[in-house]
C-alpha cells in the first residue's frame, strides 16, 4: 500500500501528474488543492462541500472537494482532493470546530481505509482519527495529510486510538524545519519519506510517500 500526501498550496497539476507517473501511489491525498478543476480542464458544475468527480488521469479517478472558510465565498485554495484507482465515492466528515473543516475518507480495496486531512486544530485531528477508526471496520486505517503539528514534538493532547505516527525524518516544510505532513495508522509497520523530486512544484511543503 502506497499513500502520497501533499499540501500543494494551489493547483499544481503538472507536478501532481509527475509524481503519479513516477511513484504510482494507491491513493494521492491533496490539501489546499486550489482550483484544480480549472487546471485539468473541467468545465462542469461543482457542488460545494461534497466530493465532485472532475475527471481521470492514467486510471486514477480525481475527486475534488470545494471548501473554504466562508461557505463558498472564500478562498478556494483550501479545497481538498483524493485520487485513486479504486471504485466508489469518498465520504466526507466534518469537524465541530469554528470553521467546520472537512475530512475526505475512502475504503481502498478490502484491506485499507484512508482519510485525507488538512488540520485546523487538535480537536479536528482527534475527530478525524476517531472517524477513520470507526468507519474502517476490520480494515487498516490511515489518516494522512497536513497535520500542521510537528511530528517530532510531544503531543500529549493527541488521541491516537491505538495508532502510530508514521512520519519522515526530514522536514516536510523546509522553511520552518518542521515535519507537518505524515500519517497516523493502525498498522505501525509503515515507513514515510519525502519524495525525491528536485523541486516542490510551487508549494513550500514537500510531498510525502508513505508505504506499508
Amino acid at each position: 500500500m502506497k499513500v502520497f500526501t501533499w499540501n500543494t498550496q494551489g493547483e499544481r497539476w503538472t507536478a501532481i501528474k509527475r509524481r503519479i507517473d513516477k511513484y504510482n501511489p494507491d491513493v494521492f491525498c491533496i490539501q489546499e488543492a486550489g482550483n484544480l478543476p480549472k487546471a485539468i480542464g473541467y468545465v462542469g458544475e461543482l457542488t460545494f462541500g461534497e466530493p465532485n468527480d472532475i475527471g481521470t488521469y492514467e486510471g486514477y479517478k480525481i475527486w475534488f472537494l470545494p471548501w473554504d472558510r466562508n461557505e463558498g465565498n472564500g478562498n478556494i485554495r483550501c479545497s481538498m482532493a483524493m485520487l485513486f484507482q479504486d471504485g466508489g465515492v469518498p465520504a466526507v466528515s466534518w469537524s465541530t470546530d469554528t470553521y467546520k473543516r472537512p475530512v475526505m475518507r475512502k475504503s481502498i480495496g478490502t484491506k485499507y481505509y484512508v482519510a485525507n486531512i488538512h488540520a485546523g486544530g487538535q480537536e479536528y485531528i482527534n475527530q478525524a482519527i476517531l472517524s477513520a477508526k470507526t468507519n474502517a471496520g476490520n480494515r487498516t486505517w490511515i489518516v494522512a495529510g497536513d497535520f500542521n503539528q510537528n511530528a517530532k514534538q510531544n503531543m500529549p493532547w493527541l488521541d491516537r486510538r491505538g495508532g502510530t505516527i508514521i512520519a519522515p525524518d526530514k522536514a516536510t516544510r523546509p522553511a520552518s524545519g518542521k515535519v507537518l505532513d505524515y500519517a497516523i495508522s493502525s498498522d505501525e509497520l509503515g515507513a514515510a519519506s519525502v519524495d525525491g523530486e528536485p523541486d516542490y512544484g510551487g508549494s513550500d511543503h514537500r510531498s510525502v510517500d508513505i508505504d506499508w
